[in-house]
């Protein structure tokens, strides 16, 4: 009886443990991408691929004119991020996001929530610093 209960137990963990790259815990996540953009981890390149988990200090590339990427963070924002474009995911957490957009063009959009509200979402860019409460951003940076 304790071998079926333990072999039981296994099966359950292995059938409903989802792929690592796929739990969201909160943090961001890769919804679409065209081209083959780039995510810079520990100062690693790394290829992107959907359903990717994205984490504080990841940088975004989109290193040609073929190449976008869309992601979402907390289920709260979407990001675009447009081709020749590149942003730092400088802080995730479940209240607060703050994006660093250096080049590149990225729409951003705060989705409504009422369970729990985003108390601060913060884009940087080379020429102003931008907080949004409940609203879309478009930021083009000229280089």
């Amino acid at each position: 009886m304790k071998k079926i209960l333990i072999f039981s137990i296994l099966v359950f963990s292995i059938i409903y443990t989802p792929p690592l790259h796929a739990q969201n815990n909160g943090q961001g996540i890769i919804q679409n991408l065209e081209g083959s953009p780039v995510i810079l981890r520990d100062d690693k390149p790394r290829p992107v691929e959907k359903n990717m988990t994205l984490q504080k200090n990841d940088t975004l590339r989109t290193l040609t004119d073929k190449c976008r990427l869309d992601f979402e963070i907390n289920e709260k924002v979407q990001i675009k991020l447009f081709p020749l474009g590149e942003c730092v995911l400088k802080e995730l957490t479940a209240d607060k996001i703050y994006i660093k957009l250096k080049t590149g063009n990225a729409l951003v959009v705060l989705k409504p929530s009422q369970n729990s509200p985003l108390s601060s979402l913060q884009i940087e860019t080379p020429n102003a610093l931008i907080t949004l409460r409940s609203s879309s951003f478009l930021g083009m940076i000229k280089t």
